[in-house]
């Protein structure tokens, strides 16, 4: 169980990664979005570092239809990713 822990863990995080990285191509500051977003700048900060399961589903999508982003294409993205567990 543990090893399944760290997974989801680092495909959370990845997620997190992801939604920085498509905030950062609609060319968005941290503040622009979280303000658009109706939640805390450090709130955004947490999920872009830590990943989305600091939130809740309504933040997370309240994120994504600023950012013009279907959930689909989030999950899409890590698709793609390699979940590898991070060494403590």
């Amino acid at each position: 169980m543990p090893d399944r822990n760290r997974q989801q863990e680092s495909l959370l995080a990845a997620a997190g990664a992801s939604i920085r990285e498509i905030r950062q191509e609609n060319g968005l500051s941290q503040e622009q979005l979280a303000m658009d977003a109706g939640i805390d700048q450090s709130t955004l900060s947490k999920i872009e570092r830590i990943g989305p399961h600091v939130t809740s589903w309504r933040t997370l999508f309240a994120i994504l239809d600023v950012l013009g982003c279907e959930a689909t294409i989030l999950i899409s993205k890590l698709e793609d990713i390699e979940v590898r567990p991070r060494h403590l």
